[in-house]
Formats: structure tokens, sequence, C-alpha cells
């Protein structure tokens, strides 16, 4: 039996597969009918076109896509409050929750944290001198002072 792992950005998954509830099915492994997922031969031979072409006939976005709000959260580092983006996106709180929990796994405030934590990560890796303020800049506080030794 021949494994295989593929990774989407967040939401996109079910904008090809029909699944049950991320919360119960993350950190599973997840199979698949051969179907659903492409022809191995085919793959080899034409990747690009064979992919693009498999992806683009499975496309099939749910009732109500993460998508855009993803992409807001990360465009704004994680530095967005839950009631704020559901208004942006002209949604409820509680339907943000549901739906996050349902295609991402995580709630909107587990993204967010997420999202603020891989953003300072970034920033303290690119500016290691400024770790302290890199981190207080993504609203991370920490225990004690980072120096260049750890």
């Amino acid at each position: 039996r021949a494994a295989c792992s593929a990774y989407t950005r967040p939401g996109a998954f079910t904008h090809f597969y029909r699944y049950e509830s991320m919360d119960y099915s993350a950190n599973k492994v997840q199979e698949f009918n051969r179907k659903e997922f492409p022809d191995l031969k085919k793959t080899i031979r034409y990747f690009v076109p064979y992919i693009d072409w498999f992806y683009l006939n499975r496309l099939s976005p749910p009732r109500y896509s993460l998508m855009n709000v993803v992409a807001d959260i990360q465009q704004r580092r994680g530095q967005v409050k839950i009631e704020a983006l559901a208004k942006r996106h002209f949604t409820t709180e509680r339907q943000l929750e549901r739906q996050f929990k349902f295609q991402i796994g995580v709630s909107p405030k587990e993204f967010i944290g997420l999202t603020r934590f891989k953003c300072a990560l970034e920033s303290i890796q690119r500016d290691g001198h400024r770790r302290n303020l890199a981190g207080h800049r993504m609203g991370l506080r920490l225990l004690r002072p980072c120096t260049s030794d750890q």
C-alpha cells in the first residue's frame, strides 16, 4: 500500500473533498477511495497539467468558505479580534466558531493565536538581535528575556 501526503492552505481542503468535521478527524490518517485521488501513472508522466486538471474537476467550494477569513487573519498577522473579524465577513462569532472547527479543526481564537505565533517567530528569525521587541509587537509575553545563546 502506497502512502502519499498533501498539504493545503487552511480551509482549502473543503473545496475538493467532503468529510467529517476536522475537529474530530484532525491528526488522524484519512483514507481515500482510489477514485478520489489522482492516478499515480498519469501524475508521474504529466505532473502539473494532470494535477491541475484533476483538482479543477473536483473543485466544489463549500457553501461557506473560510479562505477569505483565513487570508484576512494572515494579512493582519493575527492582530485581529474575533468580533471584528465576524463583522468584516458578515457573519456571527458563533458561525465562525462552527465553521473553523469543521473546516480547519481549531477555533478562530486558536487559529489567530497560531498565526500570531508564526508571524512573531518569522520576525524573531529575521531580526534576531531584537527578539524581545519582535515578540512583544506580536502580542507575545516572554517570561524571561531571550539571549543569543538560547
